[in-house]
């Protein structure tokens, strides 16, 4: 991934966290999934939109424990393997309707 789709991305997870798992690019679930971990630009993607979901979801911005954040990464990192695979197989999936910033359910 460049550094044009990776701004891009970012400024989804910050302009759009309510983003339904449905919505969610295909590139960017594969880009994802094609990692055996989290890599840098992931960790700051799903940080940012994670904590732009919770100020929707609470109504004000705050900053969680950076455990709960780590927890939220993966557990959201996860999931877009999870999307990606399913995309790929051409299968439908629970988390379709589910905002994809939220952890709610994941653990």
């Amino acid at each position: 991934m460049d550094s044009s789709d990776e701004e891009r991305y970012m400024e989804l997870a910050r302009e759009q966290p309510g983003i339904l798992c449905l919505e969610v690019p295909s590139e960017l679930l594969t880009e994802a999934a094609s990692e055996a971990e989290p890599t840098k630009f992931f960790e700051e993607f799903f940080t940012a939109g994670y904590i732009g979901w919770l100020a929707l979801k609470y109504g004000r911005r705050l900053r969680p424990p950076q455990l709960q954040v780590d927890r939220a990464i993966l557990a959201l990192w996860y999931r877009a393997c999870l999307l990606s695979t399913n995309r790929l197989l051409g299968q439908s999936n629970e988390y379709d309707d589910q905002p994809f910033f939220s952890d709610e359910g994941l653990y």
